[in-house]
């Protein structure tokens, strides 16, 4: 196993918890995402690609920067995204870019259609972190509340860095 085989095991791992945590908490560690941008630029010095890569996580950051100013992105989700970015060669963030959008559009059509037809049961706090977990995010889809976008964003980059290595 190589050193970039163990980065990118440790980098789905990461993606993993972001996406959880932004679930549970609808938040995404500041933290997390300076470690996914360093392990990004560490792959994209091994390859040889930083100066492309960091050109276009640039490019996509600022995007998404907008995006948050209108309200339509959280701005955890803008940093995640540019981190990421990096995290693949220039030709696979096209991957993170598309697998994204497609898996943020499934997320938001599953909370449309909740909202509509599911609501929390009145009753005492349900034991279990799962229970409650769930209990919360139906208390979010009733009140309109915002999809947990970081889930898309570590699809697509887990797809992308999937998709890397298996053309290597």
């Amino acid at each position: 196993m190589t050193l970039h085989n163990i980065l990118a095991a440790v980098v789905v791992a990461m993606l993993l918890v972001t996406a959880v945590q932004d679930v549970v908490a609808r938040t995404v560690s500041n933290r997390l995402i300076l470690i996914l941008g360093a392990a990004g630029v560490a792959l994209r010095l091994q390859d040889h690609t930083i100066v492309p890569a960091i050109c276009i996580a640039t490019l996509v950051f600022l995007a998404a920067l907008g995006c948050w100013t209108r309200g339509w992105l959280g701005g955890g989700d803008a940093k995640l995204l540019g981190a990421t970015m990096l995290l693949v060669p220039p030709p696979y963030q096209v991957t993170i870019l598309t697998v994204m959008s497609f898996a943020g559009g499934v997320i938001s059509l599953i909370y449309l259609i909740c909202r509509r037809w599911l609501s929390v049961v009145p009753g005492p706090r349900p034991r279990g972190v799962v229970r409650r977990a769930v209990r919360i995010e139906l208390w979010r889809l009733g009140r309109g509340g915002p999809i947990p976008y970081a889930v898309a964003i570590a699809t697509g980059a887990i797809s992308a860095l999937a998709s890397e290595g298996l053309a290597q």
